[in-house]
């Protein structure tokens, strides 16, 4: 008899643990890491999403904005802190070229995506008094050489897409890189640069108020944007890019440090899958006018993977990166 009870014991306490990893329930704050500024797209989308995460999970979940570097400072407090959960990385696919732009030593392999939750929509602004008047205009002045751009910086996710454009005219343009698009797009408003590069959300309000001009959207389609009008697709003038633009036109997602266990992954995959397919977020991102997705586990993971070699070697090849990804055992 007591050997059947010390048995009996055993097993409910071994029922007992795997009940409690079977399910992570967070008992204090979490921190969710943006590598942007306040106001940009993706400053946008973590704060879109953490009231209903706060919901599901019942706890307090606190921004923490660090930009720089293109997210390496932020994507650095994320690999200091424990891989426990209580650090979401809320990162876009610009964070994923490191392995060209040197910028950090971490990529995918440091760090597991969760969820992608939005793509995004490229557009090239102009100074409302900017003297590039149409497309034309503008292109024969990348062909020049002399214009001046911003990004969200080296290898970002507006730098490649406009490097695609640039090299396709056979120009070349100085680039400027602020933190964030939103300060990009701002940059443009405020005639520090010639032109710009940024999400369409995050040069919405700027369009409409009148502030910049929209050329074109680096997007398969012509898109219409409330209180402007229709912006044309890049392909109306650069057809033969056509095959770059589901690469490079960046997505936005969640990441926890590589490490974490399991089933607190899963209880970060349920919640997020909540969160990103309800209706009140479906209609926030599409009214920012980026598109709303919701892709979780491993083809999230494939997706990240995939853009890390794509952007990284094509940074390179454009001779932009200030390093071989080789050099970091990334294989073309």
């Amino acid at each position: 008899m007591k050997r059947l009870l010390a048995t009996l014991f055993v097993l409910v306490m071994a029922l007992t643990a795997y009940a409690a990893e079977a399910s992570w329930q967070p008992t204090g704050n979490i921190t969710a890491l943006v590598g942007q500024a306040v106001g940009g797209g993706m400053d946008a989308m973590n704060r879109m999403v953490i009231p209903g995460l706060q919901e599901e999970l019942g706890v307090n979940i606190v921004p923490n904005n660090m930009p720089g570097a293109n997210a390496a400072i932020a994507i650095g407090q994320l690999m200091s802190n424990p891989a426990d959960g209580y650090t979401l990385f809320a990162l876009s696919s610009a964070s994923l070229t490191f392995p060209a732009s040197a910028l950090s030593d971490y990529d995918f392999r440091h760090f597991q995506m969760i969820a992608i939750a939005q793509a995004t929509n490229p557009v090239i602004s102009v100074p409302v008094n900017s003297p590039f008047t149409t497309m034309e205009e503008w292109m024969d002045a990348i062909r020049s050489g002399y214009t001046t751009a911003s990004n969200s910086g080296l290898g970002g996710i507006w730098h490649l897409p406009q490097l695609v454009i640039v090299n396709a005219l056979g120009g070349s343009a100085t680039y400027i890189a602020y933190d964030g698009g939103r300060p990009a797009v701002m940059a443009a408003a405020q005639g520090e640069v010639d032109w710009s590069m940024s999400d369409l959300g995050e040069a919405m309000s700027l369009i409409q108020e009148g502030l910049v001009r929209p050329l074109a959207v680096h997007s398969v389609n012509d898109i219409y944007l409330e209180g402007y009008g229709n912006i044309p697709s890049i392909l109306n003038w650069l057809p033969e890019i056509e095959g770059y633009i589901p690469l490079t036109n960046g997505f936005r997602g969640f990441a926890v440090r590589r490490g974490t266990s399991q089933y607190i992954i899963d209880t970060w995959v349920e919640a997020l899958s909540v969160v990103l397919n309800s209706s009140e977020i479906v209609e926030a991102a599409t009214g920012m006018s980026v598109t709303p997705l919701a892709i979780f586990g491993a083809e999230a993971e494939a997706m990240a993977e995939s853009a890390t070699n794509y952007g990284s070697w094509l940074l390179y090849d454009m001779g932009y990166a200030e390093r071989s990804p080789a050099d970091v055992e990334l294989t073309r």
